[in-house]
């Protein structure tokens, strides 16, 4: 089986290539492709009308199912099309994430500063929280913000892992707060030894155990959730509880990470019938969808007005 990825999901493609060994005989290339892998962030591949496709998700999207054979996304679903598969699987390795002995001694040995932060998306709609919080955290005690938004460092952090190492917290606030959404920030800060301080996915527990990081939606308010983190960070014992807890449940990877779940469903795709119907390529974002329903209204988010 002759298989194709398009730009956007090539650089993510290390579980995919695990599931396709596991799953088929493959050849890889470009030319007349029997399965092509295709992001939501890429254009329309004119491919994708002539082969089974499925969508790689790696914004918060759904697939077309009337143009495309399946979908890898971010939502928890049973659609027997679509299978969870979050970003940050995409991303990284377990073995980043698992914690061995000695972990918490050698962290606390290192000299490392406060908080980190590193942003470059600047539409507000989709930033809002993030830029709150950051603001509200850096005016009690100085956040060093090294993307293009908002950056007081004077020069862009060239390598994210490396900027990381040097802290013991990172802010990891997600666009949105739909259920099933994690993406690949909140494991930035984790392989690096950091405590992330995290907004976003509601269902974070199914994915990453909740007392190895700071969960902005356990607090009422974001002056008491500060409040928290900087005795935390003044309070050494506090910081190893954190840090003596694993990332992942167990100490173990879970099933986000099993690529032969993922094998399994690619052989039921390619059971599947070609699409008949050949719309153009479409990017159904699920936040646009939100602009047409009713906005949920974070309460966090309306108290630090």
């Amino acid at each position: 089986m002759k298989v194709a990825f398009t730009p956007g999901v090539t650089r993510w493609n290390d579980i995919l290539g695990r599931a396709l060994d596991t799953a088929f005989e493959v050849e890889y290339g470009e030319e007349d492709p029997d399965l092509l892998f295709v992001s939501d962030t890429d254009p329309p591949d004119p491919r994708a009308s002539q082969c089974r496709s499925i969508l790689v998700a790696i914004e918060n999207s759904w697939p077309d199912f009337n143009t495309q054979c399946g979908g890898l996304i971010f939502l928890h679903t049973d659609h027997p099309r679509a299978l969870r598969l979050p970003f940050y699987a995409l991303t990284s390795r377990p073995d980043e994430l698992t914690k061995g002995e000695g972990y918490s001694d050698k962290i606390l040995n290192e000299d490392r500063r406060f908080c980190a932060f590193v942003a470059s998306n600047m539409n507000e709609f989709r930033t809002k929280r993030r830029a709150v919080f950051f603001k509200q955290l850096h005016a009690r005690r100085h956040v060093d913000s090294g993307g293009s938004f908002m950056n007081n460092l004077g020069y862009r952090a060239p390598d994210l892992k490396d900027f990381y190492r040097n802290y013991r917290f990172v802010i990891t606030i997600e666009n949105q707060d739909w259920p099933g959404y994690t993406t690949e920030k909140i494991v930035s800060a984790m392989r690096c030894g950091c405590i992330p301080i995290y907004w976003g996915n509601r269902r974070i527990a199914e994915d990453f155990n909740t007392k190895s990081f700071i969960n902005l939606h356990d607090f009422q308010s974001s002056e008491k959730a500060i409040d928290y983190i900087l005795q935390v960070d003044q309070d050494e014992s506090l910081r190893r509880q954190y840090l003596d807890e694993p990332f992942l449940h167990d100490n173990r990877p879970g099933k986000w990470f099993d690529h032969k779940r993922v094998a399994d469903y690619l052989i039921r795709i390619m059971d599947l019938p070609i699409p008949s119907r050949r719309l153009p390529y479409l990017r159904h974002k699920i936040f646009r969808m939100q602009r047409k329903m009713k906005p949920y209204v974070d309460p966090l988010l309306q108290r630090d007005k």
